[in-house]
């Protein structure tokens, strides 16, 4: 019964402090102008942003894997310090209905540029899936 209650005891702690170390991993505040030299390792994915700026939006993604992986826009989420969440235009996709989901290779380097649905209004924070990866800024 002890030994249950330790290991119990001890689970919930190291449970705890993951979270703990979690919790307390910063996000990235990165210049507009300084993307490029900071790329985001996420998911098998290496996302460098190139311009984000007045509405542009170009990023390059490598696939790091040895394995195929998907990439969708949607996978990603800005949103701004309005609370308006901005996403690629359609309109980069050549008018497409729905946003194409990527196969990238592995190894392989995908270069997707466009237009957000709105101007952005820094600072405006970067997910991908459910991971804040940066806070964008203007200074």
């Amino acid at each position: 019964m002890r030994l249950r209650l330790m290991t119990a005891l001890l689970s919930g702690v190291f449970v705890f402090s993951a979270a703990i170390s979690l919790a307390q991993t910063p996000v990235p505040q990165i210049n507009y102008k300084q993307l490029r030299e900071h790329p985001f390792e996420t998911h098998g994915l290496s996302i460098a942003i190139q311009t984000f700026n007045a509405g542009l939006f170009r990023m390059n993604i490598t696939n790091t894997t040895l394995s195929f992986i998907a990439f969708a826009p949607e996978d990603m989420a800005l949103v701004d310090k309005t609370g308006n969440q901005l996403f690629l235009n359609q309109d980069l996709f050549r008018r497409a209905t729905t946003q194409p989901r990527l196969r990238i290779a592995p190894g392989a380097t995908v270069h997707l540029d466009g237009r957000l649905n709105a101007f952005e209004h820094f600072p405006v924070k970067v997910y991908y899936f459910d991971t804040p990866f940066a806070v964008v800024t203007a200074e």
